[in-house]
């Protein structure tokens, strides 16, 4: 099958790329930038941007487009520049993808993140749960409004914090721990909903494969708690965990990205497990282990 990759340069897209070369597909990244991705044999590229509009010749009925462009959430600060970015990066990247699709039977997986969702809840959130309030709750809310609309041939997988070597949040995460004051932050308590890189390609690979429809978690079935987290991350690198960092500080320096670090999302991946899909890194210590030592 053809699979056309917008936001290929990042992090999620530049691995997912390879991996579905691996297994026969005809794979077109899309950037803004692809002068600047490192080619993968097998695979095409094309530029993303309101001069360039060949990859939309590339969509048939028998293509799949895999919408992950967008500006990073991380940063020190969340500037009222910062949030515009990120939001409008998505929605217009989204626009054009549903745009091109228009009334062909393309098949769409929508990226979006467990963000949607209320903090903090007791309860793991299930896919019918309504969204929560804070800014990145209406980011994706906006996010995934072109992909409701369609209401057909659409998948939308809410990511959680992705892990892994050479980007995502890991890198920051770890920071702390390899400085020998790592430890939990805040009351620890809050849940981090956490996956493995490969589990998220894997994932986009079998939305493709299985053509599921409707909204999904992309979560590990086996959350912990930031406190938890800590004392993992920590062992699994040799470096302490006894060392708190109390809210007032993360909220000083992050101002309301702290939001991201303070709150967890409780969330329940059932729904994709019912569905058929098996996950490689369930296990937080495992998977840390295997991205350390890969």
């Amino acid at each position: 099958m053809k699979v056309l990759i917008t936001g290929a340069s990042g992090f999620i897209g530049r691995n997912l790329i390879p991996f579905l070369v691996s297994k026969g597909h005809d794979v077109v990244g899309i950037s803004r930038n692809p002068d600047k991705i490192l080619k993968i044999d097998g695979a095409r590229y094309s530029k993303l941007d309101d001069g360039d509009s060949s990859w939309i010749s590339e969509i048939d009925d028998n293509t799949a487009i895999v919408n992950l462009a967008g500006e990073s959430i991380f940063g020190l600060r969340w500037t009222n520049s910062k949030k515009k970015r990120i939001l409008e990066s998505r929605i217009s990247v989204s626009n054009a993808v549903f745009n091109a699709v228009g009334e062909s039977d393309a098949y769409v997986v929508q990226i979006s993140a467990v963000g949607f969702y209320p903090n903090n809840t007791a309860d793991a959130l299930t896919e019918e749960f309504s969204g929560g309030t804070s800014f990145l709750a209406e980011v994706c809310k906006e996010w995934e409004n072109k992909a409701l609309k369609r209401g057909r041939r659409t998948s939308i997988l809410r990511l959680g914090v992705v892990l892994g070597k050479d980007g995502g949040s890991l890198s920051l995460m770890s920071l702390p721990f390899r400085l020998f004051v790592g430890g939990k932050i805040g009351s620890g308590k809050q849940v981090v909903p956490w996956i493995h890189l490969q589990d998220v390609i894997r994932a986009i690979s079998y939305a493709i494969d299985s053509q599921i429809e409707g909204i999904y978690n992309l979560v590990s079935p086996n959350l912990v708690t930031n406190k938890e987290f800590s004392k993992i991350l920590g062992k699994v690198i040799s470096r302490p965990s006894f060392f708190p960092t109390p809210s007032f500080l993360i909220r000083l320096a992050l101002g309301e990205m702290s939001t991201m670090v303070l709150d967890g999302q409780n969330v329940s991946v059932k729904k994709l497990l019912n569905s058929g899909f098996e996950f490689t890194h369930p296990n937080l210590q495992d998977a840390l282990v295997e991205i350390y030592n890969s």
